[in-house]
């Protein structure tokens, strides 16, 4: 998403916060060392198969974050003639 408005790997820090769980427990849900949460921390973006098992594992649909880029993105598609390269690099 050229123009994404937020970075999962800190809004998915948040919620782990807000759900007032640990690092060490999200990395034992997740099956990882902490140092792996870390790093999903810094993140942008992330797989869609982690993001599940992320979406799951804290209670949250992290996908739904994405609905209003993707009909702003698919909004811009339709009017630039359907040209993807003009949507993705704005």
């Amino acid at each position: 998403m050229a123009d994404q408005e937020f970075h999962i790997g800190k809004l998915i820090q948040e919620r782990l916060r807000s759900e007032e769980r640990s690092i060490s427990w999200l990395a034992r849900k997740l099956g990882c060392d902490r140092s792996n949460i870390y790093h999903i921390f810094g993140r942008e973006h992330l797989d869609s198969e982690l993001l599940m098992k992320l979406s799951i594992v804290l209670n949250y649909n992290f996908f739904e974050l994405y609905n209003e880029p993707f009909e702003m993105m698919k909004s811009e598609y339709m009017k630039n003639g359907k040209d993807l390269e003009k949507v993705m690099n704005g």
